[in-house]
């Protein structure tokens, strides 16, 4: 026989992982977006949001700023990034950056609403981006290689937002353009020999070795940047490092009206012992 102090004890554990097992399905669903709550989001005034989206767990506010009455809040959490933009008394533009699954997950869910495909391209970048019209809402998806994706989400009415958005500096390049780097995007191998009045960079004849440099180039030829040391680098000397980089930044590429107008790449520098 179970006495009275005994069957509450159980009724009591039970009904303690009871409310665990709620907690874990809430957070972890909370940790997911859903292409719902995005939505949610599209709709919530500002302040609002910001307090909704710090509340859940995990996620950290990283920037807020104003720029010309756009409001710009940046949360990250783990592998995923929910950029929000607001211009005054209009809705929001929700931007997820996302790895595969959760781009999965949110792609089913918008194929489920059945909108209308209305553009499918390639950017300049060489990103796929398709923008569908809901019966509200319209929805930009961008595939990056290396499985980078972005969703965004905004109110297909308000057309002032995105002109005034597509006006200011595209913080969402920004953004975006540090996932694809942490995703090796841009590892293109460009060949040293491509370059004109290239100088190689002299060092002591003592090392044999490998220094990585990803570089971008417009397609007038000219290099803008150059980060020496990335993935492919075996030789860490800093002082070569920065020969390398000074190196390709005074080089051109031949100019080609053919190629996009912003690459990203890599060039190697090979070094042996004389």
């Amino acid at each position: 026989m179970i006495n009275k102090g005994q069957y509450l004890y159980l009724y009591m554990k039970k009904l303690t992982l009871t409310l665990t097992f709620c907690l874990i399905v809430v957070i972890a669903k909370s940790q997911t977006p859903t292409l719902s709550t995005l939505i949610r989001y599209v709709n919530t005034p500002v302040a609002d949001l910001t307090e909704e989206v710090i509340s859940i767990n995990g996620w950290e506010l990283t920037e807020s700023e104003v720029v010309d009455s756009v409001v710009t809040l940046h949360f990250n959490f783990k592998d995923a990034s929910l950029l929000i933009r607001k211009v005054k008394d209009y809705k929001n533009e929700i931007s997820l950056i996302c790895n595969k699954l959760k781009y999965d997950n949110l792609n089913k869910e918008l194929l489920q609403l059945a909108p209308k495909l209305v553009d499918s391209r390639v950017n300049e970048k060489g990103h796929v981006v398709k923008t569908y019209w809901g019966e509200k809402y319209g929805y930009k998806i961008s595939i990056a290689p290396k499985s980078v994706f972005v969703v965004q989400v905004f109110d297909k009415e308000n057309s002032l937002i995105r002109e005034q958005l597509e006006s200011l500096p595209a913080k969402t390049g920004s953004i975006e353009a540090a996932y694809i780097q942490d995703s090796n995007f841009g590892e293109t191998p460009m060949p040293l020999r491509k370059f004109k009045n290239l100088v190689m960079p002299q060092d002591d004849g003592l090392k044999t070795g490998k220094i990585a440099v990803r570089i971008k180039v417009y397609n007038d030829g000219n290099v803008i940047d150059a980060t020496p040391g990335v993935k492919g680098t075996t030789l860490n000397d800093r002082d070569l490092w920065q020969k390398c980089k000074a190196s390709i930044m005074g080089a051109k590429m031949p100019p080609s009206n053919s190629l996009p107008s912003l690459q990203i790449g890599i060039v190697v520098f090979n070094f042996k012992v004389k």
